[in-house]
């Protein structure tokens, strides 16, 4: 998959600004999954990326997904899915496809999961370790369609370098093979 084409998912919430990012968590992790699902059916067809996310103090994902997509007609079905899905329809609102230009790109990043290890790790130093490091990092808080459970999903983004091809992973992040996307405005 190489990025020429990308559409905006937006998270609808309230029009106060710290009100809207604490509003658009949940909504977020719902299009997140439900993008997933598709992802799983379309493997390696997607990517994704978080244009407004921030670590800090103030850690935020953002209200919008962007999904990045090789040819303009891998959005049809996902848009047809996503507008077909009554749990996430009323609460997103989606931009039109537009094509990557090179003239508009500001660089480059790469947005991969950082894992933290289970309370069940052996390495307990390690995984305190993680979970100290992911204090800072933004996440979304996700349920597995195949066994419930509920957990965290926290999203690194770093400068990259241009990518010719991204093999996302089925979260459309960047994985064992390390890709970056185009920062656009």
């Amino acid at each position: 998959m190489r990025p020429f084409y990308y559409v905006d998912y937006q998270a609808r919430a309230s029009t106060m600004q710290d009100l809207a990012a604490h509003q658009s968590l949940p909504i977020m992790a719902r299009l997140w999954r439900s993008l997933h699902g598709y992802f799983v059916e379309n493997p390696g067809k997607f990517a994704i990326a978080f244009p407004y996310w921030r670590c800090g103090e103030r850690r935020h994902v953002g209200n919008v997904i962007r999904v990045f997509a090789e040819y303009e007609k891998d959005f049809e079905d996902l848009s047809e899915r996503l507008k077909n899905n009554e749990n996430i329809a009323p609460y997103i609102t989606k931009s039109f496809f537009q094509a990557v230009e090179d003239k508009h790109i500001e660089g480059w990043m790469e947005y991969r999961r950082y894992r933290v290890p289970t309370r069940h790790a052996k390495l307990q130093q390690y995984r305190e370790k993680c979970w100290n490091n992911a204090e800072e990092i933004p996440y979304l808080r996700l349920k597995s369609a195949s066994n419930y459970n509920v957990f965290s999903m926290h999203i690194i983004a770093s400068n990259g370098q241009k990518t010719d091809h991204c093999h996302p992973t089925s979260y459309g992040l960047s994985g064992e093979s390390r890709f970056s996307l185009p920062v656009l405005p």
